[in-house]
């Protein structure tokens, strides 16, 4: 909680100071325009301080920076072309949450990307795919189509060593290109919050190391592909707010049965609930609200055993937040109408939403095992007292 002034003459003497790590404070660094720090950092981490409007030129003569974390720091405009000259040492960059501007036409030579929540347009830039293993750049005004980045944007065998792509929240148009053979390591991907149609191409069964699936809000039609039974180790499932359809394929139970998380809702999924959805006994939250479902709410939702587990007795056991490579997954959850985004406590959140739907019969009395429900709606159905 630290505020004040920091000043270019506090460093005039630590000309050895290598590491500096001071996020979340409330600090203002006032230098001069011409000024050269005499220290060469390896690692300079200043999110939440302010540093803007302009992109700090001191840095330009910094030559050994291997991590460099200036997220939140209120600087806008462009980054300068220097900044790219410099990426040959980074294995980390965050520049998100600023107000930075214009279009990125190449990424080379970082680890790790964060270019989130700012103003950047134009299409997706190239890069140099073997070394970059996350690539951060939503919400943004990014346009255009996929089709190039993901078929072309691969190392010269073939392969993509990116393990986490999040592009959602952007502008992002057309269908997804049905080459994700070629991205084999890929553990998160988001394409959601975008324009995107045309089905869930058949090659996303390739991904046998996914964990986490967002392509909620677009406009996607078609049905959960067969070969998504493949994906064995996901945890997320989030394909809200899109035009997909069809039955729930019986597969999805046993096959992924590490799912946590299912979203569905506001889709043109009808048939029943299958039995064997309950196969999924780690599930912490289901929604299939706004779609076509009938028959019965299945009394099988018992086997949900983690919903049953309460929440002190979860604390204890397990992670509240879920990670994939230092990546928070986060997941938008509807509660009463209004939808929500959980991150850092999704671990302990648990709900059922049902509602919206064409379900009858009774409420079976097996859904009260369940302790650890925060949020349970059945309306809008044709339930029976």
């Amino acid at each position: 909680m630290m505020e004040g002034i920091v000043t270019q003459s506090q460093f005039e003497n630590l000309t050895n100071l290598r590491y500096l790590k001071a996020p979340g404070n409330s600090l203002t660094l006032e230098v001069d325009p011409s000024w050269v720090s005499l220290a060469q950092f390896l690692c300079l981490d200043l999110s939440s301080w302010k540093l803007g409007p302009q992109f700090p030129n001191w840095l330009r003569l910094q030559k050994k920076i291997n991590y460099l974390d200036l997220s939140s720091t209120g600087i806008s405009g462009a980054i300068p072309p220097w900044l790219w000259n410099m990426s040959t040492a980074f294995d980390y960059l965050d520049l998100s949450h600023n107000q930075l501007s214009g279009g990125i036409s190449n990424i080379c030579c970082i680890n790790k990307v964060h270019l989130s929540s700012n103003q950047f347009t134009g299409p997706l830039p190239s890069t140099t795919p073997d070394r970059m293993f996350t690539l951060d750049l939503s919400n943004n005004s990014i346009s255009g189509g996929l089709s190039h980045f993901q078929c072309h944007g691969v190392r010269p065998n073939g392969k993509s060593t990116i393990e986490v792509l999040d592009l959602g929240e952007n502008l992002l148009s057309g269908k997804i290109p049905d080459c994700w053979m070629n991205w084999t390591v890929l553990g998160f991907i988001s394409l959601s919050n975008n324009n995107l149609s045309g089905s869930i191409p058949m090659s996303i069964g390739y991904l046998s190391t996914l964990l986490s699936l967002h392509l909620g809000n677009n406009n996607l039609s078609g049905g959960i592909p067969s070969s998504l039974d493949n994906c064995t180790e996901l945890i997320t499932i989030d394909v809200a707010g899109n035009k997909l359809g069809g039955k729930l394929p019986t597969w999805l139970g046993p096959s992924l049965s590490k799912l946590r998380i299912l979203i569905l809702r506001s889709n043109k999924f009808h048939g029943e609930i299958p039995p064997e959805l309950c196969h999924l006994s780690s599930l912490r939250a289901l929604d299939v609200s706004n779609n076509d479902f009938v028959g019965v709410i299945p009394s099988c939702f018992k086997n949900f055993t983690s919903m049953a587990t309460e929440e002190s007795v979860y604390l204890r056991n397990n992670e509240t937040t879920y990670f994939y490579s230092g990546y928070p997954e986060s997941a938008q959850l509807a509660i009463k109408g209004n939808v929500y985004e959980y991150n850092w406590i999704l671990g302990l959140f648990c709900s059922i939403d049902l509602s919206n739907n064409n379900f009858s019969g009774k409420i079976p009395l097996e859904l009260t095992n369940l302790l650890g429900l925060k949020s349970l709606n059945l309306s809008g159905n044709q339930l029976e007292e």
